[in-house]
Formats: C-alpha cells, structure tokens, sequence
C-alpha cells in the first residue's frame, strides 16, 4: 500500500501538509477580506463629504448606509446556496469581480442614488465573497491545520 503525495512519513504529526495552491488561497481570501472591510467602512468616515459632493438629503444619506447592510444580508444566505449549487469558486470570483467593478463604478457615480444602487452591487459581491471564504479555506486546507 502506498502513502499518497501530500503524506509526509517522517512526520507522522504532520499527517498532510498543504499544498502551494492552499496559501495562495489562503492569500487571496485574506486580501479580499480586508478591502471588503476597508470599503465597507471608510464609507461611514467619508458620509459627511460624500452628502455635500451630491447635495444629498437625510434619505439619501441613509440609504447609501444601510444599501449595502440590507442587501449584503438578504444576499448571503441565497448565495451560499447558490453556491452549493454551481460551485464555490465560480460563486467566489463572481462576487470578487462584482464587488471590484461597483467599487470602480462608485469613483464615477454622478447621483446620489447612483451611488445606492451601487452599494447594492457591491453588497451582492460582497455577500457571494463572504458566504464562500470559509467555506473555499476549508476544503483547501487539511483538517490538522484548519486551526493554525
């Protein structure tokens, strides 16, 4: 009976290591991550400037908040199972692409509801990113180092 690839003998402790793709991963996702939190929350520091760019209204101005909260809630829990449907890394690179472009998009918004609308986009990527990333760590790391 032979050991598979990924067994390390010598090392009995060390039952399976993770491959190369596995920290590349792991890289990705944590980069996502962080730019998701950077763009989600320097939107709250910015608010103030951004009403006065557009001449927005209390509305307004609640709803380029809450946009993103509401739909990135609604949004997570539908492409988790979206993602068990069709795949967790098409799912996972939809949401990154979706989350990049309204974030891109956003530098050009010429209305305040413009700018609503693409927190909503950004909310979707947002969601497809975070129902996934745990889910993508786990099936590429071994179960010995899930902890580490």
């Amino acid at each position: 009976m032979s050991c598979p690839a990924h067994v390390d003998t010598d090392r009995p402790h060390l039952a399976a290591v993770p491959s190369r793709n596995a920290w590349w991963t792991l890289s990705v996702v944590t980069m996502a991550s962080v730019l998701m939190g950077l763009g989600g929350n320097s939107l709250n520091v910015a608010l103030p400037a951004v009403v006065r760019h557009f001449r927005a209204g209390p509305v307004q101005a609640s709803w380029i908040l809450l946009s993103f909260m509401l739909a990135n809630t609604v949004l997570i829990i539908v492409f988790g199972r979206f993602a068990d449907m069709f795949g967790r890394r098409a799912m996972y690179l939809a949401g990154l692409a979706a989350y990049t472009l309204g974030s891109l998009l956003l530098g050009l918004a010429p209305t305040a509801w413009t700018v609503v609308g693409l927190r909503v986009l950004q909310a979707a990527g947002a969601a497809m990113l975070l129902a996934n990333s745990a889910a993508i760590l786990t099936d590429v790391f071994p179960r010995q180092h899930l902890g580490r």
